[in-house]
């Protein structure tokens, strides 16, 4: 069963538009930060930068980069991949 943190990771990954799967994982960002779970919503912050490209998407990745590595995560591109699986790349 999804919980109300996860549920919009699953959908974001899950073939969703564009701008519904970045609206989705805005929305985890949001509920993962309300659940005290930093570490999806790291994860959740860098497949968005990806998706988005760009300066935005580019300071989203930086932003989550610096979060994972400071909890000890040796390689924030894995980490964000197994907890927000999908293809996130930019347009």
């Amino acid at each position: 069963m999804l919980n109300g943190s996860t549920r919009p990771i699953v959908l974001a990954g899950h073939g969703a538009a564009r701008s519904g799967a970045a609206d989705a994982l805005r929305s985890a960002i949001d509920l993962a930060i309300a659940a005290d779970m930093a570490g999806y919503a790291s994860a959740a912050r860098y497949q968005l930068g990806a998706l988005l490209g760009g300066e935005e998407g580019d300071a989203l990745v930086s932003r989550a980069e610096e979060a994972m590595t400071a909890q000890g995560i040796r390689v924030p591109s894995r980490f964000a991949a197994t907890l927000v699986p999908g293809r996130w790349r930019a347009a």
